[in-house]
């Protein structure tokens, strides 16, 4: 017969399958930062394979942005050619035109913000890159956001994407 120090201190195997399911509640309780859901700009243009936005949950269809903050973004994507040296470009589009958000870049060279490589980078090479701006004035409106990375060698869009945002005051 057990007693109950004995039951209560038993080892029990542990399993994949409980791995796994600790891995997942975890994930989820710290909420993992989770891909946003994008859209193309237009057939011809790569879009990432994955686009995560600070602050902007996978569920949600508009992303809520903080007037005078930083904006980051980190994207996965593969390189459609060789590419040695690139511009990020951030275009807002509202109800009441067309701006460039110069903002505050923090970078405004793309090698200097790939994560896991080095430029130049060759054709169908994974990047992992992540952009900041300093959101400094926006309308108070829905904006789409069109984002991209541009091929200086060959002057046209290498990756594009957009993504609707709503912009908010602390």
């Amino acid at each position: 017969m057990f007693t109950s120090y004995q039951l209560m201190f038993r080892p029990v195997p542990i399993t994949i399958e409980m791995i796994s399911r600790y891995l997942l509640c975890v994930v989820a309780f710290f909420g993992a930062a989770c891909a946003t859901s994008v859209n193309e700009c237009n057939e011809n243009v790569l879009v990432p394979e994955e686009v995560t936005i600070d602050g902007c949950e996978a569920d949600l269809a508009i992303c809520p942005v903080t007037v005078n903050s930083m904006f980051n973004m980190t994207m996965r994507f593969k390189a459609p050619h060789y590419l040695e040296s690139m511009t990020p470009q951030l275009i807002g589009k509202t109800a009441l035109g067309e701006f460039e958000l110069t903002g505050q870049a923090y970078n405004n060279n793309v090698c200097t913000g790939i994560l896991n490589t080095i430029c130049p980078v060759v054709e169908e090479e994974v990047i992992q890159y992540r952009y900041s701006v300093k959101m400094v004035v926006l309308p108070l409106l829905p904006i789409t956001l069109k984002f991209s990375i541009l091929d200086e060698a060959l002057n046209e869009t290498a990756i594009c994407f957009k993504v609707d945002v709503f912009p908010r005051l602390e």
